[in-house]
């Protein structure tokens, strides 16, 4: 079950991240997260949703995704483009 999700900015060193149970009598938890720079905590942004992960359990685990979202440099592109180009006109050469 995902709490939330968000972009992270890739400029800080470390990030921190924290589960928080409402209260005693809730099952519901809270995820937030701080960015960590020169070893100095910064504010925590909490997210709006929160969940149910204790369902009768003695315990629970926690699970952190990251994914780099990569876009391709322009010289990469326009390499990718001049190749599609060569082998288009190749093909239409040997098949007419």
């Amino acid at each position: 079950m995902v709490v939330d999700e968000t972009l992270l900015d890739s400029a800080h060193d470390q990030i921190a991240l924290r589960l928080a149970k409402l209260n005693g009598s809730s099952d519901a938890i809270t995820a937030s997260f701080a960015y960590i720079d020169g070893g100095v905590l910064g504010s925590f942004t909490t997210f709006p949703d929160t969940v149910n992960i204790f369902n009768g359990e003695t315990f629970t685990r926690a699970e952190f995704e990251a994914i780099a979202i990569t876009t391709p440099e322009p010289s990469s592109v326009l390499l990718l483009s001049c190749g599609l180009i060569i082998l288009k006109g190749f093909f239409r050469r040997h098949s007419g």
